[in-house]
């Protein structure tokens, strides 16, 4: 007697087709599964979207103040990324390769000497260069702990350049705010008589002086 088959016998390898309730399963299962995680991608793709549109509006924000484009900020971005030796070490195959092609471009940097001096002078350029990013004041792996002092003392001076600038721009939109306009009162050059004089004026044509009708019935009875 043929036995009979179970869910499990079912599939690509038993050779037994899948039965409707079976494929309606699997496919319930594979959409469940699609819409959890494709919720949880949409979840992190509105975070970036907004995230990138204030990097876009900050790149528009510097356009319209000083009208550099979007790839010369980034130039810049990406060479205060950099290290001060691989920006000097890249600076100067960039210069060399606009010379051969007839751009010159000026003499090259100096690059550190490959002694202790030289290595504390890159590692106090390295934290500079951390302090006007606005980094956080951590040391990197790549710098000796013998130079640890040199880098966190050029952090502080770069930090101090960066809020400097800071200062300096926060002034520059300050001045930039539209002046409150400031309403004098109008000035009135009637003497003290004459202003008298008009408010009574007023006042008698409102009617204010003129007797009620009270007033009147009782001026007639006493009279």
């Amino acid at each position: 007697m043929a036995r009979k088959p179970k869910a499990g016998d079912h599939g690509h390898n038993s050779g037994e087709p899948l039965t409707d309730d079976e494929k309606s399963a699997l496919l319930h299962r594979h959409l469940v599964t699609i819409r959890k995680l494709q919720k949880a991608a949409d979840v992190i793709k509105a975070t970036y979207d907004a995230a990138r549109t204030e990097v876009n509006n900050a790149f528009a924000a510097c356009k319209g103040d000083l009208s550099y484009n979007r790839k010369q900020l980034t130039e810049l971005l990406e060479a205060l990324a950099q290290t001060e030796v691989a920006f000097r070490n890249n600076e100067n195959a960039r210069r060399e390769r606009f010379n051969l092609a007839g751009l010159p471009m000026g003499s090259q940097l100096d690059m550190f000497a490959g002694d202790t001096v030289g290595d504390r002078e890159a590692a106090r350029a390295d934290g500079y260069r951390a302090g006007l990013r606005a980094d956080d004041m951590d040391v990197p792996d790549n710098i000796s702990p013998l130079f640890h002092g040199d880098w966190q003392d050029g952090w502080r001076d770069g930090q101090a350049e960066n809020l400097r600038k800071f200062e300096i721009a926060n002034g520059v939109d300050e001045a930039r705010k539209p002046k409150p306009v400031e309403l004098e009162p109008a000035e009135d050059d009637r003497d003290d008589g004459e202003v008298i004089d008009d408010a009574a004026a007023k006042l008698k044509r409102s009617g204010w002086a003129e007797p009620t009708a009270e007033e009147t019935a009782f001026e007639n009875e006493a009279a």
